[in-house]
């Protein structure tokens, strides 16, 4: 999850000065509130930042630096392959 990204800033400032010539960012969650996601790009770090459509302050981020990918072939697939079938009280498992 990257919530303002300072703690990505920080970790990825490790990695470049460990010697890291690229550096990208891939997360679940981008919450990015207020200028979140301008302040990672003003740092020059990341060559792109991609995080999923789980937060809708993402999707209205996106850009050519924030990529946004959709959860929902994902949860589709799991649907698919769960015995849906035999109806939903399957899903619903008791411990």
């Amino acid at each position: 999850m990257i919530r303002t990204g300072g703690s990505l800033v920080n970790a990825a400032r490790a990695y470049r000065d460990a010697g890291a010539v690229a550096i990208d960012a891939i997360a679940t969650h981008g919450i990015l509130p207020g200028d979140s996601i301008e302040r990672i790009r003003a740092t020059g770090l990341f060559g792109k930042v991609v995080v999923t459509d789980s937060h809708p302050r993402a999707v209205e981020l996106a850009s050519d630096f924030l990529e946004v990918e959709s959860v929902a072939p994902l949860l589709a697939e799991h649907l698919h392959t769960t015995s849906w079938a035999a109806g939903p009280t399957t899903l619903a498992r008791t411990p």
